[in-house]
């Protein structure tokens, strides 16, 4: 990223009419070298004349120096000998001068640069200063990286390790007295060497010195300024183009219940430049030239936004400011490393973390990340680098610098935008049973964050589509379809319709199955279409009682039944009463009979043959075969299948040196065959076989011949 120092210093860039003289580059903390030995101060002549530097100064050292016109040399504090310059930038025999690639000069002089950032003063020997500069702090990501130093006071860090001493970078800058959105293209010798956008001004840095450049500035593809050099020192020119008139855009600014609101802080963005910040008030016009912008706005107490808009005459562009409640904790990973949480958008339109803050139960830490915007999903970490590693390096994720750590045993997750709290999770060891999850998924986004609300599961989903959302029970359908309670082993059996939602799992977390005097919650599993669940935990009578199917008091189906010519208690009376409400009347029968149970079949309730239980344990009715051999030309293996119900499957082919060749994933259920692709030569293969029936799984593993 390139910053100017005038954001970190005021720099003094003073040159003597009598020398032309820069410094061009600084090593001031060397990272796999002592600081004494190591720092480096790049000097450059752009002048077409000789410059002798006999007993001049750098912030008071004595050094000499020749330099040829237009030539780089670097001034040094330890210039030979083992672990100086000259072992490290040259043939490392500790001696400068005596190689290819040691043609500029290298001498000593005792300096000491400041690693946090400081200033360069370079004098001649009756002390008039020929060059004054001041650098920043070394912050660079590359390993040994340099300051790279140009006129009018920029700066970047440099990029390659150990820097380039002897080797002059220049720029090229232009400064426009316009902000439209133009494209620069420039060329060296004739061959393309940077094509961008830009507005308010154009920097092309890191030129080599000594070649021919031809830059363009183009708007709407029309050509509008031309300029071709000797680029032999920074060229800045201020440039004036003929363009269009701006267009005025009026900006408007609601909440989100489409109340107005009076003005908001804006940065406007184009071409990746910021054209305009400051406090635009509602219906206020900015004039802006054609062209494709971003906003950036934000209103205090409301979430901040972002939105692009393309500017081709006078506009408008509304913006409606959501509350700090439309972003939520969505997903967190409290185990492991490294610890992330997931947060979700539910505004509609891009938002921004500005002025949002992380927190556990020991404080808060602010995100730092105003400029990050996202619509949907968003993952905040501690170390992006092992994140990505491990889940991929497309996915939207933000590295905090600090982090909370979270708990093992229970901690509290705060997202707070302000004052404000806009999510809060708080998390202990009893929100699962068993072995530790990978991530606690956020079941309803609307619903409060407490355990009921959290699915535990061992298949993370960071920054996409939570596992249980689109398999929401509210979208689901579900029906009793066998009572039973004459057996010894009273059970009440529920079945998961079949949606037309391609095989996709559904998740009952807020549904209740009673008898109107106990009642049990569904299991937190996911249960696919087809499915039977299983419920043995109502105390039912066999002379009269019910079975209700509730979501949140709601009567989602319900079947009662009473024995003939037995009088009800006032507390059956009261059931019924309810029951009655919702349309059910009681099935009437006869003398129970132990060996039957009531079953609903083709839209209708019977006795008949008890039949309890479909829930059978993963891997008992899962079975697939493949040939133990099958010639090249066929091309494809069949697979053939059994599956008791509706299952997740993965089948991945290896050859014997452990190199796979295909993977496929699809649902599948019931009794089928499925044609895999075969590899293209004879051997012997490994397949193996992932599945999932709600959230248990399973593998199987085989082998066969391709001849």
């Amino acid at each position: 990223m390139l910053k100017t120092g005038a954001f970190l210093f005021t720099l003094i860039c003073t040159v003597s009419p009598l020398f032309s003289l820069t410094v061009t580059e600084v090593m001031t903390d060397p990272d796999s070298h002592s600081d004494f030995r190591l720092e480096w101060i790049e000097l450059y002549n752009n002048s077409p004349d000789l410059l002798i530097m006999e007993d001049w100064t750098v912030n008071g050292s004595p050094f000499s120096m020749t330099l040829d016109a237009y030539s780089c040399g670097v001034i040094v504090r330890q210039a030979e000998g083992e672990d100086s310059f000259a072992s490290a930038y040259g043939n490392q025999n500790g001696v400068w001068g005596d190689a290819p690639g040691e043609e500029y000069p290298c001498v000593e002089a005792s300096f000491s640069l400041v690693n946090g950032g400081g200033s360069l003063a370079v004098a001649d020997s009756s002390g008039v200063i020929a060059a004054e500069r001041g650098y920043p702090a070394d912050e660079g990501e590359a390993e040994d990286n340099t300051i790279l130093l140009y006129s009018e006071g920029f700066w970047e860090y440099g990029t390659e390790p150990g820097g380039t001493p002897g080797e002059a970078h220049l720029m090229i800058f232009l400064d426009f007295a316009d902000t439209a959105v133009k494209e620069g293209r420039l060329f060296r010798e004739g061959e393309e060497a940077y094509n961008g956008p830009c507005t308010g001004h154009w920097r092309v840095s890191g030129l080599s010195a000594g070649f021919t450049y031809t830059m363009e500035i183009s708007y709407n593809g029309d050509v509008l300024y031309r300029d071709t050099l000797l680029l032999l020192e920074d060229y800045c020119r201020d440039v004036e183009l003929a363009l269009p008139d701006p267009s005025a855009v009026t900006f408007r600014f609601f909440d989100n219940a489409g109340v107005p609101l009076g003005q908001a802080e804006v940065t406007i963005v184009g071409a990746g430049t910021d054209i305009f910040t400051g406090v635009v008030e509602e219906n206020t016009a900015l004039e802006l030239y054609p062209g494709d912008y971003s906003v950036y706005a934000c209103v205090e107490g409301f979430i901040g936004r972002y939105k692009e808009f393309s500017v081709s005459g006078p506009g408008e562009v509304s913006l409606s400011f959501p509350g700090p409640e439309s972003v939520r904790i969505s997903e967190f990973a409290p185990f492991g490393a490294p610890e992330w949480i997931e947060v979700r958008s539910l505004a509609g339109g891009e938002v921004t973390l500005r002025g949002m803050s992380l927190g556990d139960n020991t404080g808060s830490v602010p995100l730092e990340a105003e400029r990050v915007h996202f619509d949907d999903y968003l993952v905040l970490t501690e170390d992006k680098v092992a994140f990505s590693s491990l889940w991929g390096e497309e996915l939207p994720v933000v590295e905090i610098s600090s982090f909370p750590s979270l708990n093992d045993t229970g901690d509290i997750v705060s997202l707070f935008l302000g004052e404000s709290v806009c999510d809060r999770v708080e998390f202990g060891s009893d929100w699962y049973s068993g072995d530790r999850p990978a991530s606690f998924e956020r079941i309803m986004p609307r619903e409060p964050s407490g355990a009921e609300n959290f699915y535990s599961t061992q298949t993370p989903t960071p920054g996409g589509v939570n596992r249980v959302d689109g398999m929401l029970n509210g979208e689901r359908k579900i029906l009793l379809r066998e009572v039973s309670p004459f057996t010894e082993e009273e059970y009440v059996e529920c079945l998961i319709l079949d949606d037309g939602t391609e095989g996709r799992g559904a998740l009952f977390f807020d549904y209740i199955l009673t008898d109107l005097d106990r009642e049990t919650a569904f299991p937190k599993e996911i249960a696919f279409p087809g499915e039977v669940i299983l419920f043995k935990d109502l105390s039912l009578s066999s002379q009269g009682d019910q079975a209700c199917l509730l979501r949140r008091e709601r009567v989602v189906d319900a079947f009662a039944w009473r024995e003939k010519y037995k009088a009800m208690s006032p507390g059956e009376q009261d059931d019924f009463a309810f029951l009655r409400e919702a349309g059910i009347s009681p099935f009437l029968f006869e003398e129970p009979d132990k060996t039957l149970s009531f079953q609903y079949r083709q839209g209708v309730w019977m006795l008949a043959g008890a039949t309890p239980g479909s829930m059978d344990p993963v891997g008992e009715n899962v079975s697939f075969h493949l040939p133990e051999a099958v010639p090249l030309e066929e091309g494809a293996l069949p697979l053939a299948y059994y599956l008791d119900r509706m299952t997740e499957v993965e089948i991945f082919l290896f050859d014997t040196a452990g190199f796979r060749h295909s993977k496929k994933e699809v649902y599948l259920a019931g009794e089928g065959e499925i044609a895999l692709p075969l590899p293209g030569k004879r051997g012997r293969y490994i397949i193996l076989v992932s599945f999932r029936q709600g959230e248990e799984p399973g593998n199987i593993q085989k082998t066969f011949i391709v001849y």
